[in-house]
Formats: C-alpha cells, sequence, structure tokens
C-alpha cells in the first residue's frame, strides 16, 4: 500500500516477471488498510539457484483490425494503430547459492492517431496577472463598494490590488 501517491499503483510490473497474485474482496485482514472494495495483491518472481530468464514481445498492428461498419461504407480506411511491447527477464545466483538476483524489464511503444494530450495553459491576460476570466468579481444588486478587476501578482507581495 502507498499512502504518499494517495494510493495509487505506481508499479506496473512486467507480465513475466508475476510469479502469483490473489484478489481480495471481503474480509481481509488490518495489514491491507483502508481499503474498502477490494485489493489486488501481486508477487513477483524471485532469483534461484540457477540461471534462468524469458524475452518476450507482443506486437499488434492496424493490418489485422477491422473498420468500422461507417468508416467501410463511405471507402475510408482503418485508422493507423501500432503497438509493440517487448521485454526480458534474467535471474540466478550471486553469491554461493545463498544471495540471488531477479530483473525485469519492459518497453512499450503505441502510436494511435488522434491521441492528442490537451493541456491548459495561462492565457495572455493570465500572465499579466489578470485573472477576471476565472474568478470573476462580483456585480450583485448590493451597494457595496468592489475593488478593481485586475489582481496583479507580485514576488514582494502575494496579491496586491491597484
Amino acid at each position: 500500500m502507498d499512502n504518499g501517491s494517495n494510493s495509487t499503483l505506481n508499479v506496473y510490473p512486467n507480465l513475466e516477471a508475476i510469479a502469483e497474485f490473489k484478489v481480495l474482496t471481503s474480509n481481509y485482514g488490518a495489514q491491507y488498510g483502508k481499503n474498502a472494495s477490494g485489493t489486488v495483491e501481486v508477487e513477483t518472481k524471485s532469483g534461484t539457484s540457477s540461471f534462468h530468464g524469458s524475452a518476450f514481445y507482443y506486437g499488434r498492428n492496424d493490418f489485422f483490425n477491422a473498420n468500422s461498419w461507417q468508416d467501410n461504407g463511405q471507402g475510408i480506411p482503418r485508422p493507423t494503430y501500432k503497438k509493440h511491447d517487448w521485454g526480458y527477464t534474467v535471474g540466478g545466483p550471486i553469491y554461493k547459492k545463498k544471495t540471488f538476483f531477479f530483473w525485469s524489464q519492459e518497453w512499450r511503444r503505441e502510436i494511435e492517431p488522434g491521441s492528442t494530450i490537451a493541456q491548459n495553459v495561462p492565457s495572455d491576460a493570465e500572465r499579466g496577472g489578470n485573472f477576471n476570466d476565472v474568478c470573476p468579481v462580483y456585480t450583485g444588486p448590493l451597494s457595496i463598494p468592489q475593488p478593481t478587476q485586475t489582481a496583479l501578482l507580485s514576488p514582494a507581495r502575494r496579491v496586491h490590488r491597484l
């Protein structure tokens, strides 16, 4: 359990490196913390007294994909999609058959059209210190004196109004 990252999974073990796994759905012990609905427990392989290893490759190509019915009717070709996943594992003894090692490494490459990353960036007004588009000033029916609408950020003081 990793509480430091908001209990999210940070380690994605290689499938060739998994020795066994358990899916716990209810009535599990206190060592699993505050999980309510389910827990997946994964144990990885370890080194042994003899050398062993494996290599793998998983490939997927748009050549094997089917086209959608709508695109096929309009003569639109299949979208490009390529996925490559390859890696290896190796394990064995280090010292007098009492100390062992196990190493796993994996690479992934996926090419999928239309997979863009949308990232918000500050507008020109926000870069100048004007945040009225995200934090509008109240202009209701009450006759309360309102500060000016431009807030400038300065390194000396957090916020000062003009």
